[in-house]
């Protein structure tokens, strides 16, 4: 999946195939009873991708090599989450399309393994953690996990969740109604 500039996927029709391989389960959701929990909640950095860039040139899990060279994340707007980006300003009223979400975090080391959790995003989400691909989910309103043990660090993860919005007729809501 490795690109040699950040437009050499651009009309590659095929291009999310290799994500559609790696899927979070909503059936191995993780008790949290008895565990430390970290919400992540709150301000995340958000940007439109009109034309599915972070997907297509792998700006996701590539350090550097998709990403054009003044390309900088910590520039892209803040947004709260949860929210719902069609309400974040007017001009996403009725925006269809990914939008992806950006923040880093800080973990201290532990001994046991860890997840993260998502109570929805609607309707394909990707996810990515450190230019690591965890996986993808499918579903607007339903909870999934991922394990994050073997991805995150110490200092400065950097974790990018792409969030496919589009009405599709294999999806709910299908293609000529909505929410």
């Amino acid at each position: 999946m490795q690109s040699a500039n950040f437009t050499a996927n651009i009309h590659e029709r095929n291009f999310r195939s290799p994500f559609e391989k790696v899927k979070a389960t909503n059936e191995t959701l993780v008790a949290v009873d008895g565990r430390n929990l970290r919400s992540l909640n709150g301000n995340w950095h958000f940007i439109e991708d009109w034309y599915e860039t972070a997907l297509r040139s792998c700006w996701c899990f590539e350090d550097s090599h998709g990403e054009p060279a003044d390309f900088d994340w910590d520039f892209w707007p803040m947004t709260k989450v949860p929210s719902v980006w069609n309400l974040a300003k007017p001009e996403l009223k009725y925006f269809e399309g990914l939008g992806c979400y950006m923040r880093t975090f800080d973990q201290p080391k532990t001994d046991g393994r860890l997840f993260l959790q998502f109570e929805g995003a609607s309707y394909r989400t990707y996810v990515f953690l450190n230019h690591h691909y965890l996986g993808m989910h499918d579903g607007s309103s339903t909870p999934f996990t991922l394990e994050i043990t073997d991805a995150v660090q110490e200092k400065e993860n950097r974790l990018m969740v792409c969030v496919d919005g589009r009405r599709d007729p294999e999806r709910v809501p299908m293609d000529n109604t909505d929410w």
